[in-house]
């Protein structure tokens, strides 16, 4: 499966805790709503079964691409990985194998994913 998502991803946020819950904070939770979204629309396979292999590829766009505040690749790659559960696959547990790159456009913000049963 190929998804090419015309988002900007946002990396994940530390939850706050509420009555000992854990909540999203705001933004990561409207970034994994939206992304979710944007998925279902152009997702015309079911779910991967059993080991996966995912690839992402992050490109962002910054105005001072000399800022090195572009997100830490492992907290944008979480929040893309918990909006794909239950859509792409059931959950991000079956992933055996990850590459995650992350890129400076001068275009805007979108994310591609590839992924794929693992054999």
């Amino acid at each position: 499966m190929y998804f090419n998502i015309q988002i900007d991803a946002i990396p994940q946020g530390r939850p706050r805790f509420y009555n000992k819950v854990a909540v999203d904070p705001p933004k990561s939770r409207k970034f994994k709503e939206d992304l979710a979204t944007l998925l279902k629309l152009q997702l015309f396979e079911p779910a991967l079964h059993g080991a996966i292999a995912v690839t992402i590829h992050i490109h962002r766009n910054f105005i001072n691409p000399t800022n090195r505040n572009y997100g830490d690749i492992d907290n944008l790659a979480k929040g893309i990985l918990d909006a794909c559960n239950g859509i792409l696959w059931k959950d991000d547990s079956q992933i055996v194998q990850l590459e995650v790159v992350k890129r400076v456009t001068d275009s805007k913000p979108y994310l591609e994913i590839w992924a794929f049963a693992k054999e």
